[in-house]
C-alpha cells in the first residue's frame, strides 16, 4: 500500500496561538510529532502548515513540510490540499493518514494500529476503552459506539449508550473514547471534503458525524494506548 501521512500544523490556534512551535525539551512540538511518526513506514510523511515559521522549523531539521492555504476550516481540508498537490505532481497514493499536530507523545504502535484498520472505500480511526466515570461524563472526551463489524454507529460528547437509573454504567457496558486519528481511502477524501456541514455534526460539533450521515463507513480499531493531546498551555506544563 502507498500511504501518505500528513501532520496538519496551524499557527493561529484560538486556544493556544503558535502551539506547533511550543518548546518541549528544546524542540518544537511539531517536530516531536514528526519524529514519532517517522518511526512508522510511510510512503511519504509531510507537515502541512500555513506558517513559514513552522515550515522552516520542520525543513531545517531534515523533515518535509509543505505550505497550504491559511483559510482551511479543518485539518482534514489541509490534508486534502497536500494530497491534491502531490497528485498533481504525479505521485499516487492508496490511503492518506491524518496525524494530529498536537500529539507529541503519540505512540508508533497507535499509528501501526491505524494502518491495520485501513479499508478501501472507507475511513479508519481508533478507540480506547474508558475506565473512569469522570472521563465518561466529560464532554471534551468524544465517545463512540460500534456495530459487530467494528464500524462506528455514532459519536457523541454524551455517554452513549445511556443507562437509565444506573449510577455506574461502566459496570454494565464497555464504553470507548474516540482517538482522533484518521485514515482515508485516497479517492474518498476529496468526496468527504466536498460535503456540506450536517445537522448532527453541528449539534455535537464533531466533523466525523458529517461522514456518517452521508453514509460513509468509519472502521474503528481498539487501542490500548492513551492519547495525550495539547490543547492549552496548561496541558504543556502538565
Amino acid at each position: 500500500m502507498k500511504i501518505l501521512a500528513v501532520i496538519p500544523a496551524r499557527y493561529a490556534s484560538s486556544r493556544f496561538p503558535g502551539k506547533p512551535l511550543a518548546d518541549i525539551d528544546g524542540q518544537p512540538m511539531v517536530w516531536r510529532v514528526y519524529q514519532q511518526a517517522q518511526k512508522v513506514n510511510w510512503t511519504k510523511l509531510v507537515v502541512a502548515t500555513d506558517d513559514e515559521r513552522i515550515f522552516n522549523a520542520v525543513n531545517s531539521r531534515g523533515g518535509l513540510a509543505m505550505m497550504t492555504r491559511p483559510d482551511h476550516p479543518s485539518g482534514s481540508d489541509r490534508v486534502g490540499e497536500v494530497l491534491a498537490k502531490l497528485q498533481a505532481q504525479g505521485e499516487d497514493f492508496d490511503f492518506v493518514v491524518n496525524i494530529q499536530g498536537d500529539e507529541p507523545f503519540i505512540q508508533p504502535e497507535q499509528l501501526e494500529e491505524l494502518k491495520g484498520a485501513l479499508r478501501p472505500g472507507g475511513i479508519s480511526s481508533l478507540m480506547k476503552k474508558i475506565e473512569q466515570k469522570t472521563m465518561l461524563e466529560a464532554p471534551q472526551v468524544v465517545k463512540v459506539v460500534v456495530n459487530a463489524q467494528q464500524q462506528a454507529l455514532y459519536f457523541s460528547r454524551f455517554p452513549i449508550p445511556f443507562f437509565r437509573g444506573e449510577e455506574n454504567p461502566l459496570a454494565k457496558h464497555n464504553y470507548y473514547k474516540h482517538i482522533g486519528l484518521y485514515g482515508y481511502d485516497a479517492q474518498l477524501l476529496p468526496k468527504l471534503l466536498a460535503l456540506s456541514p450536517s445537522a448532527l455534526e453541528q449539534a455535537e460539533s464533531l466533523e466525523q458525524l458529517r461522514w456518517l450521515e452521508a453514509g460513509y463507513p468509519i472502521y474503528m480499531a481498539e487501542t490500548q494506548y492513551e492519547s495525550h493531546g495539547i490543547d492549552y498551555p496548561e496541558d504543556l506544563k502538565r
